[in-house]
């Protein structure tokens, strides 16, 4: 045989197994069949991105809308709650960027097997109905919608065996039965509203002073010190109350980080009043936080407002020079820029109830006898051995 007749035959082997992993394919898929790709085209083509106004997100199990006031996002399944706009423009330019990756060539009448069926279909069964995403532009005029189907899965290969991984979804627009392959996974198209509100919180440092307040006087306690690097005192402190310091030293950065997992909306929230804690720090910050509860899952309802005091003016130690002075001003003008734009934001976290994880609340949720040291470690601490504060017999000294 030649070596052009071997080339040719090769070549039409090859074309041969691509035809047959295609079909494979499709068939894998449910779908009739698999259309020419068309990477290149995009599925919401002049999709006004920057003239949203509102994104409505609707599955068989509800409704979410975000809606956009003045120059801010709010998602009103949470009473108004600002929307973490990150997140939603990302999403916005998702669906802008959306790229056709194939054409499925299937009917109406297949749409269940790649979950396109309309979400108010009461027929439709698990995972069989679209999850659809309206958009409305600023005029109120709704520039379409983007129904999202089900998980396109490809099989992949490791170490470990072959698995199936998510590759993409399968979608069609809502004035169109055709459907298209698309790369992008598309999970953030969820109804969950404390999936697309903002997570921005309050943030303290340089703690000055910590305060627990409950209805048991005996149970109260305030800690204090005197800079951002001394150790805690027990304000009112009995004679025979030593507080211990491993115990209380995680309080030096109470609140440094907190975060919550959802804010609690509507007329039958209640107020928590049950523990109050509050902070003060070195910069003038004054934050008051109120909990409930703790619940079966060691997580609290709590509310934080805010305040403030800042010097007007920085005092200038005596015989600083004119340049240091200059640059002095300068860091302090900047500093105090940074505090007010700080109590602004932290400032708007008032009258609202927000639902935390236990860790937020547990270090400083203490009663006054669990900040003590022992009897044990007080003598430990004394230097003395217990029961060996008197001479021993015949040990007199001599």
């Amino acid at each position: 045989m030649k070596t052009q007749q071997i080339v040719s035959l090769g070549i039409g082997l090859l074309v041969a197994g691509l035809l047959a992993i295609v079909f494979t394919s499709a068939r894998g898929r449910n779908v009739s069949k698999v259309g020419d790709s068309t990477s290149r085209n995009r599925v919401m083509p002049g999709f006004p991105v920057n003239q949203i106004t509102t994104v409505t997100i609707k599955n068989a199990k509800g409704t979410l809308s975000i809606e956009k006031k003045g120059d801010s996002w709010a998602v009103a399944e949470r009473a108004g709650y600002p929307a973490n706009y990150q997140k939603l423009g990302e999403f916005l330019r998702t669906v802008y960027d959306l790229a056709v990756v194939q054409k499925i060539e299937v009917g109406p009448s297949k749409f269940n097997r790649v979950g396109l069926l309309d979400p108010t279909d009461k027929t439709a069964g698990e995972g069989q109905s679209a999850t659809v995403i309206t958009f409305k532009t600023n005029n109120g005029a709704e520039t379409g919608s983007l129904w999202v189907g089900k998980e396109y899965k490809k099989e992949e290969r490791s170490q470990f065996g072959t698995f199936d991984a998510t590759a993409g979804r399968y979608v069609r627009l809502g004035d169109s039965e055709a459907v298209f392959l698309v790369s992008e996974e598309l999970r953030d198209a969820t109804i969950e509203p404390k999936e697309w509100i903002s997570k921005d919180f309050f943030k303290v440092s340089k703690v000055k002073t910590v305060t627990r307040t409950v209805s048991d006087p005996a149970k109260s306690w305030t800690l204090t010190r005197e800079s951002d690097t001394a150790d805690f005192t027990l304000v009112d402190a009995k004679p025979e109350e030593v507080i211990d310091s491993a115990k209380v030293s995680a309080m030096k950065s109470a609140f440094s980080s907190p975060s919550f997992e959802d804010v609690l909306t509507g007329e039958k929230v209640a107020k928590p009043e049950e523990v109050t804690i509050k902070v003060e720090t070195f910069d003038g910050f004054r934050y008051e936080t109120k909990f409930g509860p703790k619940n079966d899952l060691g997580e609290y309802d709590m509310t934080v407002t805010v305040t403030a005091e800042f010097p007007a003016s920085r005092k200038a130690p005596e015989g600083e020079s004119e340049e240091g002075k200059k640059k002095a001003d300068e860091e302090f003008a900047k500093n105090l820029q940074d505090l007010k734009k700080q109590l602004a934001a932290e400032s708007k976290l008032a009258g609202h109830v927000y639902h935390v994880r236990g860790f937020v609340v547990d270090s400083l949720n203490k009663d006054r006898a669990d900040l003590m040291k022992s009897e044990e470690n007080k003598s430990a601490s004394s230097g003395a051995a217990p029961g060996l504060d008197s001479a021993l017999p015949g040990l007199d000294g001599n």
